[in-house]
């Protein structure tokens, strides 16, 4: 390929790029001289198009390289042409730089197409979503119980839980199990993207502590709906004395 000739030696190119989506960009592998600058691009002319074009070039999985001579294996600060400009008084130009190491690749290994048991073929994301829940679902469900099965199976595991055991663990939660577990987590942890950190409730525990703790409790205990606490709340606040206003 002309394009991976223009850089070092072509090797080939990466047919699956063409479907990444990544943009007017093709994935090629070369042989590069490492002695030599890297490219940055080169204008090319390209078929029924009247004028050149400037194609960028960019490059994975680079090591250290210099911003100023292009060269790996040094950083600029190291450079000996570049030092060597700065003991003369005259400021460096740093060409290259980060701009032309590629982004992460997110398409490495995704899925193109699957084959379900009975023969048809899939190929959108959205399809691959639906057959995969609809597959583990039925996989970790039974609509048939087999009891001669589970009276076979049963008896032959051995029990890990003594009755004392049990008993402690069917005890209802108390206010002190809820403010130890507070008290575990780390102070700017937060328990979802719009909550409180846990430092806030640690700090003024002796005020939100019984009101908190009477909230988990009637979900851990008696089974209250957790919804609610996740729902949205509408805060009115007047700034600078202008009319009120709604946020939530």
């Amino acid at each position: 390929m002309k394009v991976g000739e223009w850089v070092g030696e072509y090797i080939d190119v990466y047919e699956d790029s063409l479907h990444e989506k990544w943009g007017p960009f093709i994935r090629i592998r070369v042989w590069i001289d490492i002695s030599h600058p890297l490219m940055r691009g080169k204008m090319a002319s390209l078929p029924n198009v009247r004028d050149e074009h400037w194609l960028e070039f960019r490059y994975e999985n680079l090591p250290i390289f210099c911003s100023h001579c292009g060269r790996l294996g040094h950083p600029f600060e190291k450079c000996i042409g570049f030092l060597e400009l700065v003991d003369n008084g005259v400021e460096p130009d740093l060409p290259f730089g980060p701009f032309m190491i590629a982004k992460a690749r997110h398409n490495t290994n995704k899925i193109k197409m699957l084959q379900t048991s009975d023969g048809n073929v899939l190929h959108t994301d959205v399809n691959f979503a639906t057959k995969a829940s609809s597959f583990f679902s039925q996989l970790f469900t039974t609509s048939v119980i087999d009891n001669d099965a589970l009276n076979v199976t049963l008896p032959a595991i051995t029990s890990s839980i003594t009755a004392d055991m049990n008993v402690s663990l069917l005890k209802d939660f108390t206010f002190a199990e809820v403010e130890d577990a507070l008290h575990s987590i780390a102070p700017h942890r937060s328990p979802s993207i719009d909550g409180m950190s846990a430092m806030f409730f640690q700090h003024h525990w002796d005020i939100v502590g019984p009101l908190v703790s009477k909230c988990v409790l009637q979900i851990l205990n008696d089974g209250a709906d957790i919804s609610a606490i996740n729902s949205a709340i509408n805060y009115h606040f007047n700034p600078q004395g202008g009319e009120s206003q709604t946020i939530g």
